[in-house]
């Protein structure tokens, strides 16, 4: 397959080497800033940025990858919710404690990683965001749906611990277990999906990036790459760009098949940060890189060009920034450059209908029981997360 990017590349290194930038290599480029490696701890951070990457008005309409099954993306999110409503009511209405456990982590688990997907790859590619996601419940509704599922989770396990305290402890401390995951996730969507919301920001950051830290370097793949995912988009608002960039593997790193599709997206976030700190040409260099990588990464031609407009995406919003940046009178040729290549993208990889994007789906990992998603009623999840296409090595 021969990509499109090859002039954007041309140009970008030309940029480099016209004194705009170092013309050092890519990846190192991208790591200048780490070498002195200062402390992580939180509570040395200073205040978190504000977005400096923006949606791009050009990019208004662009939509997520449709969900097999779904007629449209409004069916499948209604779907969602509506399913998580019904093991709620199974929850509420069974007198075993174990089972109602089993069910509110369920939905909570649901909630976070499908009902606010949309919101979450949205914001991670930083398309518009669309508060009412087109459905009936906020972003906010669906956060505070969650936090009251996990804490009815919680009781009923105290409630089965209180009435068995011989009971069955492994699966005790595993579902508890699985309870401390979803809220470490469900406080640092909140945080970023709520960002101009929350009135101490600043703090919600930090302790949201603090309680995913343990999980970074968990067993389980999933869970250890979603957190670092996570845990780096909190740490991207950081004044400083090393703590992001510590925790995100290197952009041109080979993906593996067992921890997408976060992996991948972690790879556009370091892309994304980068630019955040006005390291426009190097977040464009690597996501040259990225684009040369998908051939490998994705065996489906559909997920190759969603995730290939996915780079786009991030590769106009990039240049719009750069050339807001271009401000003297002197820089007129860069400016005029930056929208040359903002036009070339939209022409040669959003020619309508085609333009859709990969999604982060599910946006943290599926955790809960797996008898429980293998027996859900309705048809909220008519293509379970181990059947999605998914990039190989």
């Amino acid at each position: 397959m021969v990509h499109s990017h090859t002039s954007l590349s041309h140009a970008v290194w030309l940029i480099l080497l016209s004194a705009v930038v170092s013309a050092a290599p890519a990846d190192r480029l991208a790591l200048a800033d780490e070498a002195h490696k200062p402390s992580t701890d939180m509570t040395a951070a200073k205040a978190p940025l504000k977005h400096e990457v923006q949606p791009v008005a050009q990019l208004s309409d662009i939509a997520l990858a449709p969900v097999e099954g779904y007629t449209d993306e409004a069916a499948y999110q209604q779907s969602q919710l509506r399913f998580t409503h019904e093991l709620a009511e199974q929850a509420q209405q069974s007198d075993n404690p174990t089972k109602q456990a089993e069910l509110w982590l369920l939905a909570a688990n649901l909630t976070l990683a499908h009902s606010l997907e949309p919101a979450c790859t949205r914001q991670l590619l930083r398309l518009p965001v669309n508060r009412q996601v087109e459905v009936d419940k906020s972003v906010s509704q669906m956060l505070d749906a969650a936090d009251e599922y996990l804490r009815n989770a919680s009781n009923m396990l105290s409630k089965v611990k209180g009435k068995e305290p011989g009971g069955d402890a492994d699966w005790l401390a595993k579902t508890a277990r699985k309870v401390q995951v979803l809220k470490a996730f469900a406080a640092a969507l909140r945080a970023i999906l709520l960002f101009d919301e929350i009135e101490d920001v600043t703090r919600a950051m930090r302790s949201a990036a603090s309680d995913l830290a343990i999980w970074m370097e968990d067993d389980d793949v999933q869970i250890a790459a979603a957190a670092v995912l996570w845990h780096a988009a909190l740490r991207g608002h950081e004044s400083r760009l090393t703590p992001a960039m510590q925790v995100l593997p290197l952009a041109t790193e080979e993906l593996q098949r067992r921890n997408q599709p976060f992996a991948f997206f972690s790879r556009l976030l370091r892309c994304v940060v980068l630019a955040d700190h006005a390291r426009y040409a190097a977040s464009l260099a690597l996501l040259t890189k990225l684009e040369d990588r998908c051939e490998g990464w994705f065996t489906s031609d559909v997920d190759r060009a969603d995730a290939l407009r996915a780079i786009s995406v991030v590769q106009i919003e990039v240049l719009s920034l750069w050339r807001e940046h271009l401000s003297k009178p002197a820089q007129s040729r860069s400016r005029t450059w930056c929208d040359e290549k903002i036009s070339e993208l939209l022409t040669e990889r959003f020619p309508q209908p085609s333009r859709t994007v990969l999604r982060l789906r599910p946006a943290i990992p599926l955790i809960a029981s797996a008898e429980q998603l293998h027996r859900q009623p309705g048809d909220a999840l008519k293509q379970p997360a181990s059947e999605q296409r998914l990039p190989t090595n």
